[in-house]
């Protein structure tokens, strides 16, 4: 497909999922500041990238809360493909919902307040967070996005969660050093 066709494709996915509507704000939930209160949130510690012609490239995707109508944008590229990064999240279960590389391209929000469905949607379990946790869930690569957006299982397009304690550790001994034995790694998985 070229690349005029991949455009179209996406101004075409972001105004269908805008015209589903939802009460959900136009802004995403902003990521805390200041010190980390594990009373009432987790740290969820990983990275995605685009992997073309064997070199990441950065990514950005949305996350939802399944029990709310707001939602969760997080961009977890970075040039530095060495860091794995470090995100304060409210208890509760997240899926994700859309993964582009267009980083310029965003979708019209509300996005589509959807319940999880495995076989329609992106093929990766949901992540659990619970107040107190700090867990490394794993670096995802996306492969066959190459320069598009997708928001539920695509052709072509496939999924591996890679390991990678040893750089959550780095990462987290440097924003959290006194939380790094709390560490658990439980990668999410590609789903069938």
């Amino acid at each position: 497909m070229n690349r005029v066709l991949k455009h179209l494709f996406v101004f075409a996915l972001a105004t269908a999922l805008a015209a589903c509507g939802s009460s959900a704000p136009k802004r995403p939930i902003a990521t805390p500041s200041g010190p980390v209160n594990l009373d009432q949130e987790g740290l969820v510690i990983m990275s995605a990238f685009a992997l073309e012609d064997g070199t990441y490239d950065m990514v950005k995707f949305y996350l939802q809360r399944e029990d709310s109508t707001q939602n969760q944008y997080y961009l977890f590229s970075d040039k530095n493909t060495d860091i794995e990064f470090v995100q304060r999240m409210k208890p509760g279960r997240y899926k994700f919902i859309i993964f582009t590389d267009e980083l310029l391209v965003q979708p019209r929000e509300p996005l589509a307040v959807t319940p999880f469905d495995p076989q329609k949607g992106i093929p990766l379990t949901p992540i659990e967070v619970k107040a107190g946790s700090v867990t490394h869930i794993g670096r995802i690569l996306i492969s066959g996005i190459d320069g598009g957006t997708v928001a539920s299982r695509a052709p072509g397009v496939s999924y591996q969660v890679i390991d990678r304690t040893d750089a959550a550790k780095a990462s987290l001994q440097k924003r959290y050093p006194d939380l790094v034995p709390k560490l658990e790694t439980k990668l999410i998985e590609v789903l069938p």
